[in-house]
């Protein structure tokens, strides 16, 4: 009877809570208007739950949400020991400044010991919020020195070895926002552990909000085509947000507009922010009016975004003038080693703005491509329709995205658009803390490929597991590979160049993935340093994840970086003008090898400083064929999607989106401007538009006989002027703005030649660098059939 009464009980107060909620979103639906716009249903969350951590009573916060104190029962945490010098209390803060609101952030749960909130709800997403005030509390020591905890919910890690203070930044009161999937049957426990290894570290929390999210606004069940574009992978690579993932919030911004309030979003009480501290390139910048009186929600649900987001935006400015130097650029600082879900939102609400190619432009995210005739009116379907568009990127510490128009035959206003966006930390497996090896989660729901196309990564693998792992024609390409299967369209390469590694050789060689042998974390995976021969050859070892089906790249081991890390933003000596020329003709002679082959030729497609490898040597190796595409000798070109890094991407290449080796040429031509001048591609802070890309900048000077003006001031009266002069003719012929005009690679290894040798310096045609097929490091290529996509390794 007992039981059945306190049963009773708490069915009562989960009705009355839920009635209240209910009269809540009525006041609030009718205190902000969304009348007018077609299909709008606001979004009324299943649970809505706040807790006010150290409260004894139930109050209201400034977003008329009522609050439950976590001192009355319903949300008491409990604690792992009941010492009662180690269990936690309730405090109220010593100072409350002006910006903090009284609710959450007036009272506090602090322990010594790990307590742990447990929140009964129903299966589906959540957004969940932590509210943090870090100030004095009675009988706790300065935050900034004891205040360290790490924060679990479910099995989720959020956050390790947490200061609150540290992260504010100066900032009165924190918010860290993350989503998670509740599963069926389950209560979400939310556990606070202080510090082990801190001696009377404390944990402490001020709010917690647990809000329903609808079941498709970020997630996406198992096989749904809509998934995330992933930026710089083959073309049609998607990637969808399983329920095994957990995510953080980073950045939600309403571009071209305020900040939102919370109780200003569409039900799910999302903040945001404005522009203001992320616009770092607006040339020329526009805050276009809206002049349409409501919204239709045809194409994504109405409460993806608040209004608000779909009626302001950021443009260029649709006066038909070319703005094809021009970029519009926003910078976010994230976590470097982590992928990051980007959400974009767009809506065209311009009278001008009607119809498919009025304007067309191009996304670049991560300084990768992610667009390149993106079209609003022909996303959605017209004027006034908000849609948006996922994608997947990241890895480094900052996390950009520029705008550019699409050329001035494709549109007919030279502009680009953006109304909002959102930027999501991934979870590496349960991990929010630890940087992302791969995208492959613990029930083996990795990237989800479109059916039209898969990456084909070569794999070094265990016999068993080449049967399990692969496919009849990967099968027949590694038997290729290990000189058990003749092809007479694809020369089997000999074997001094194709040594073939079982895993057990690997094991060795890294003393079984020792983790001192780490030496890094690259795109692919876990990278380790390795030996072979005896322990009388450094080899790199690139390993995509500790599974049944091993994934491993062999690399030759370069000593000295990339040829970026000796150029600019770094601490390591300039290099000499000798040097740099014996660099870049040996990274010519590899590019000059993948193009020279008898039946196919290799475009590399993604040429760059950072892809251009250093031996012990000094012996720049071209490394990185990730978007590597071949071309039978009896095409012209490749007609692809376009492809390639921010500031290196051939203009003729992204205006036709037709791919010939001359695109590597190009790229190459950026490369020379890179080594001439110890600058990056490009320059977002400069003032003068005609400096914000390296390669324009180098060709305006070269032909103003100005070129000496803008080299790397280390290098001022080390040049002589007539290698000078014919290094800029290389370079700037590389940079035609038509492909025929530019020179093959072997003219380009002439030229380079001929600049060493005005500098006094002799071309060694039996050196290291002159060598073609040694200057590219993983060398032995593997073709798919049909897709023309490459992967190599050595």
């Amino acid at each position: 009877m007992e039981n059945s009464s306190k049963t009773s009980s708490f069915c009562l107060q989960n009705l009355c809570f839920l009635l209240l909620h209910c009269l809540f979103f009525f006041i609030q639906y009718h205190v902000i208007p969304v009348t007018g716009d077609v299909q709008v249903t606001p979004y009324f969350p299943i649970e809505n739950i706040t807790i006010d951590c150290g409260s004894s009573t139930d109050t209201q916060s400034l977003d008329l949400r009522p609050w439950t104190g976590d001192a009355k029962g319903r949300f008491t945490p409990v604690e792992q020991q009941h010492d009662k010098n180690k269990s936690s209390v309730i405090e109220t803060a010593t100072q409350l400044l002006p910006a903090a609101d009284m609710v959450p952030y007036s009272t506090a749960r602090l322990s010594y010991s790990q307590f742990t909130y447990s929140i009964p709800l129903v299966a589906g997403p959540k957004f969940i919020r932590l509210h943090f005030y870090p100030t004095s509390y009675p009988g706790f020591e300065d935050p900034s020195v004891k205040a360290f905890f790490s924060v679990k919910a479910g099995p989720f890690i959020l956050l390790r070895n947490f200061s609150v203070l540290l992260q504010a930044q100066g900032e009165p009161t924190l918010v860290k926002e993350y989503c998670v999937y509740v599963i069926e049957g389950q209560r979400l426990n939310i556990t606070f552990t202080p510090a082990p290894d801190i001696i009377d570290s404390y944990a402490f929390i001020n709010g917690i909000e647990v809000v329903s999210m609808p079941t498709n606004l970020y997630y996406r069940a198992v096989g749904d085509e809509n998934g995330a574009t992933f930026v710089g992978q083959a073309q049609g690579s998607m990637y969808t947000l399983g329920n095994d993932s957990a995510f953080e919030t980073m950045y939600r911004v309403n571009i071209g507009g305020s900040q939102i309030s919370s109780r200003e979003d569409t039900g799910m009480f999302r903040a945001w922010l404005n522009e203001n501290d992320y616009l770092t390139i607006a040339k020329p910048g526009r805050l276009p009016f809206s002049t349409i009186d409501s919204l239709t929600f045809s194409v994504i649900p109405s409460f993806s975004a608040p209004r608000e987001v779909y009626l302001t935006a950021r443009t260029m400015g649709t006066n038909k003038t070319v703005n094809e130097n021009f970029y519009l650029t926003w910078e976010f600082l994230v976590d470097s080693g982590f992928f990051y879900f980007v959400r974009l939102h767009f809506c065209e609400f311009q009278n001008e703005i009607t119809r498919y190619g009025d304007r067309m432009f191009e996304i670049f995210i991560a300084n990768l491509t992610a667009e390149t005739k993106a079209d609003v009116i022909d996303w959605s379907g017209g004027h006034g329709i908000p849609v948006y568009r996922d994608y997947m990127a990241g890895r480094d510490k900052r996390l950009s995205i520029a705008l550019h128009p699409a050329p001035a035959w494709r549109t007919l206003y030279s502009d680009a658009i953006l109304n909002g966006l959102e930027i999501f930390k991934l979870s590496n497996g349960f991990d929010l803390t630890r940087p992302s090896l791969d995208l492959i989660r613990p029930n083996d729901h990795p990237i989800r490929y479109s059916k039209k196309t898969r990456p084909i990564i070569v794999t070094v693998v265990a016999p068993i597991s080449v049967f399990l792992a692969v496919s009849l024609l990967l099968f027949a390409i590694f038997r290729i590979r290990s000189n058990k299967f003749a092809n007479s369209r694809i020369p089997t390469p000999p074997s001094d160049v194709c040594r073939r590694f079982s895993l057990r050789d690997i094991k060795t060689a890294t003393n079984n993935f020792d983790k001192n042998f780490i030496i890094g974390r690259g795109g692919f995976g876990v990278v380790y340093k390795g030996f072979i021969n005896a322990s009388s050859t450094p080899i790199a070892i690139k390993r995509l994840s500790p599974d049944n089906k091993e994934m491993i790249l062999v690399y030759d081991y370069m000593v000295h970086g990339t040829l970026r890390d000796h150029l600019y933003n770094t601490n390591n000596p300039p290099l000499q003008w000798e040097q740099r020329l014996k660099m870049c003709i040996g990274a010519a002679h590899g590019l000059h090898y993948l193009h020279r082959g008898p039946n196919h030729t290799i475009i590399h497609r993604d040429v760059k400083t950072t892809n251009i490898l250093l031996s012990e040597k000094w012996v720049a190796k071209v490394s990185d064929f990730g978007l590597s595409k071949t071309n039978d000798l009896s095409s012209t070109h490749i007609s692809t999607t376009v492809k390639g890094s921010f500031g290196y991407l051939d203009p003729e290449y992204y205006r036709l989106q037709k791919l010939t080796e001359k695109s590597d040429v190009y790229s190459f031509g950026v490369v020379l401007c890179e080594v001439l001048c110890a600058r990056a591609p490009i320059n977002r802070d400069s003032e003068d538009h005609k400096q914000i890309s390296l390669a324009e900048w180098v060709q305006d000077c070269f032909n103003n006989g100005s070129l000496e003006q803008i080299i790397d001031p280390y290098l001022k009266d080390k040049i002589n002027f007539p290698s000078l002069l014919k290094f800029g003719e290389v370079a700037v012929s590389c940079l035609a703005s038509e492909g025929i005009k530019r020179p093959a690679m072997s003219e380009v290894v002439y030229g380079l030649e001929l600049a060493l040798q005005l500098q006094g310096s002799e071309v060694n045609g039996n050196d290291e660098n002159h060598t073609a097929d040694s200057s590219v490091i993983d060398y032995h290529v593997l073709f798919s059939s049909g897709s023309g996509s490459v992967k190599v390794g050595r």
